[in-house]
């Protein structure tokens, strides 16, 4: 929910993850996992000093995570086009992708990508990476 409050911010600024420092970006996550910690679920995050003691251990691991991702970003030619891309499931603004397998047979893949990264080249094309941390899901299924 961060990560995806921060690309969304930088992205109606009209900036990339790579136009900031790892100092300013440790900026901006801290004030969104603020924003974050005081809503979520009532305040819960803010509830108790053991929560918030927890909510910056989070913020502070996240924090370091995107100082080594904004840094990483100077020998990266990709950037960051989308968080929490939702493909085939609920609310998504993509289908599942489908593979044919013969015999009227196809593979569908449904979920949810933490981070998209596209490299534009020349001719309108792009090349893709797509982050995933997870290890949760139901696993495939195959639909005849």
């Amino acid at each position: 929910m961060v990560l995806a409050r921060f690309h969304e911010q930088l992205r109606g600024e009209g900036r990339q993850w790579r136009d900031l420092n790892p100092v300013s970006a440790g900026e901006l996550i801290g004030r969104i996992a603020a924003e974050v910690a005081e809503d979520f679920q009532g305040g819960l995050m803010n509830a108790s000093a053991e929560s918030r003691f927890r909510t910056v251990a989070l913020t502070q691991g996240l924090q370091r995570f995107m100082a080594v991702q904004i840094g990483w970003m100077a020998r990266y030619r990709f950037d960051p086009a989308e968080v929490e891309l939702g493909f085939g499931v609920d609310g998504a603004s993509l289908p599942a992708w489908e593979i044919g397998l013969g015999g009227g047979r196809r593979l569908a893949f449904r979920g949810r990508s933490d981070r998209v990264d596209l490299f534009r080249v020349e001719d309108g094309r792009a090349r893709v990476v797509v982050c995933d941390d997870r290890a949760g899901g139901t696993g495939l299924r195959l639909w005849s």
